[in-house]
């Protein structure tokens, strides 16, 4: 019982963080640009027009492995329909923020990390690899998707 209250405070404390990290460092992003998705390629490339200019790109930091790629696509559609999004471009890939209903944005990698569906990829040069990484310990620690 102690175990479970213990992970439960964890797993809670994970959350907090994120959304700390994700606030705070939201402010001090570079070159953001607003963006159409025009296609979900796959798990973690999408194609967008942003400054009428078409460009493929990788979600930054994540890896969506063979097995999830078809569930992934499938989130990242149901996440953008209808909206424009954000985009920090960091070489060919980019992190990529959605509107809610309320104020805040999702990151799409945050997104596929949080549910199990992709890795974290330290090659990437991502401006919120902390918070990348956060999402995939998070996942860890819930035991989801690919860490089950």
């Amino acid at each position: 019982m102690k175990k479970l209250a213990l992970v439960t405070c964890l797993v809670g404390l994970g959350f907090l963080g994120l959304i700390i990290l994700f606030v705070f460092s939201r402010d001090k992003l570079p070159n953001s640009q607003l963006c159409e998705v025009t296609q979900v390629k796959s798990g973690d490339s999408l194609v967008v027009i942003c400054d009428n200019q078409t460009r493929q790109v990788k979600l930054c930091g994540v890896v969506v492995a063979a097995a999830s790629q078809a569930e992934a696509q499938k989130l990242i559609s149901s996440l953008i329909e209808n909206k424009s999004v954000s985009a920090i471009f960091s070489g060919n890939a980019a992190e990529i923020f959605v509107p809610t209903a309320s104020e805040e944005e999702k990151m799409l990698s945050e997104q596929l990390l949080l549910k199990g569906l992709a890795k974290f990829n330290a090659q990437d040069n991502c401006p919120n690899s902390d918070s990348i990484k956060l999402a995939e310990q998070i996942a860890k620690e819930k035991r989801l998707g690919v860490w089950k």
